[in-house]
């Protein structure tokens, strides 16, 4: 038998012959644990996309929609957004994937590394009389004076793939 200092005699021997009632308790509630978190984990990801699309929605305002977000460690990927014109679609995509900069939280401003744009379909028109109709506009609600100053946005590359440009000169 091995030597222990003086104190500690019994100790191991008393850990390796653990109550074997005690010890299933142990695995229960370890088990209980890990179950719990899981489920926190599953339940909070589509509550946190749900969420966070519904803020989008509103930011850009009424005449934008998005099908569903998803988010994971490095990119957001945001699924058939469409910006509406008067109740038809004036731009829309198929998807739209953001991958921010790893260190994007220690710049000033924020960066993308990627822009990636699948199946984007835009259209341009010209008006009767020379004006261009802005495809998408971005509804500016009326609140009171911001204090905080927007930050600059990074874009390293932007990727567009198949998109559709169609455009229409009324003027003709």
């Amino acid at each position: 038998m091995e030597h222990l200092p003086e104190g500690l005699t019994g100790e191991k021997e008393s850990f390796d012959k653990m109550n074997p009632h005690f010890r299933k308790k142990l695995v229960i509630v370890s088990a209980a644990i890990v179950v719990t978190v899981g489920v926190v984990i599953v339940l909070l990801i589509p509550l946190s996309n749900y969420i966070i699309k519904q803020q989008l929605e509103r930011v850009m305002g009424g005449n934008f929609r998005v099908e569903r977000i998803s988010l994971s460690w490095d990119s957001v990927e945001v699924f058939e957004p469409k910006f509406l014109k008067d109740g038809p679609t004036a731009s829309y995509a198929k998807k739209i994937i953001l991958k921010a900069h790893l260190f994007t939280l220690l710049e000033p401003g924020f960066s993308l590394s990627t822009v990636s744009l699948e199946e984007p379909s835009v259209k341009l028109e010209v008006s009767q009389n020379g004006e261009w109709a802005v495809p998408i506009v971005i509804e500016k609600k009326q609140e009171g004076p911001s204090t905080s100053k927007p930050r600059p946005l990074y874009i390293e590359q932007i990727v567009v793939k198949d998109g559709i440009l169609f455009f229409q000169d009324h003027r003709l």
